[in-house]
């Protein structure tokens, strides 16, 4: 059980303490900093770096079809609207185990983008 100063909470609100609006602790403040450079900006210009200078191309169906018809910005397009499934998925979750989205997306981040490094070393090695 948590009171609206435990820093594990949410300050309570007319939500019955669930959400308590769209204040960040500094915990969660740095995780989404983290989650947002890793799982957003790490991915897109590892990819972008990637497709443009080797021959390496995206394996993702998804992310693929949506590069050919309208090109690399759309993949900033679809780490936004991932991200803001993943803030409201954030939002429902008690806490403290909501942590766990923004730590989830900042470890996937992550191992993306340094696979994406590896990938493009190894092609251009």
């Amino acid at each position: 059980m948590a009171t609206g100063t435990d820093r594990w909470s949410r300050s309570t609100g007319s939500d019955s303490g669930q959400t308590g609006g769209w204040r960040l602790d500094s915990h969660a403040r740095w995780l989404w900093l983290l989650a947002l450079l890793l799982y957003v900006v790490g991915d897109i210009l590892t990819t972008t770096v990637g497709l443009q200078y080797t021959t390496l191309q995206e394996t993702g169906p998804v992310p693929r079809y949506l590069l050919v018809e309208f090109g690399a910005w759309m993949l900033a397009v679809l780490k936004l609207g991932a991200l803001g499934l993943f803030v409201g998925l954030w939002r429902v979750v008690p806490r403290p185990a909501s942590y766990g989205v923004p730590i989830g997306l900042a470890l996937v981040g992550c191992v993306v983008t340094l696979w994406n490094i590896t990938l493009i070393a190894l092609t251009i090695a």
